[in-house]
């Protein structure tokens, strides 16, 4: 049997889905509805997948966003649909390791299923406390259990 590119691979299987995260649609808006970002806010997304949840955000709020992605396969498509679908210059994808993102530097952080800081909620917690400013947002799913958590930081 042939290696397969794991990449690759996450990239087909998550090909139909909204989000490329265990949230769905419905839960996402609920959570929108609860947020209160200014237009000047700047938000993360880490392991943002396609960078639909990002661009979600970006969209309503009228803010700017940056994505980060290791995942080759989903950088292209992210960059596709925010070619496509977002107001030019707002939104950006970030190839690479998300640990060296800019610290603290979001008024809202995401990680809905991608572990970027490490193999633990914690550890991811804790990467994302580090990038977000003092005052902002993290939310933070839990693949293995899909809970989602929204901090403000004080």
């Amino acid at each position: 049997m042939s290696h397969m590119d794991r990449n690759r691979f996450s990239a087909i299987a998550h090909r139909t889905h909204t989000f490329c995260s265990p949230i769905c649609d419905a839960t996402f808006e609920r959570l929108l509805a609860q947020l209160e970002l200014k237009r000047d806010a700047r938000v993360a997304d880490f392991g943002c997948g396609n960078a639909h949840m990002l661009m979600r955000v970006c969209m309503k709020f009228r803010c700017a966003g940056t994505g980060f992605e290791r995942n080759p396969h989903f950088v292209k498509l992210a960059r596709e649909a925010i070619e496509e679908h977002a107001p030019a210059g707002r939104i950006e994808v970030m190839e690479g390791d998300a640990a060296k993102a800019e610290a603290p530097a979001f008024d809202f952080v995401m990680c809905s299923s991608a572990r970027p800081f490490g193999a633990s909620a914690q550890e991811n917690l804790a990467g994302l406390k580090e990038r977000a400013r003092a005052g902002g947002l993290i939310l933070l799913g839990v693949a293995g259990i899909c809970f989602l958590f929204l901090f403000g930081l004080h």
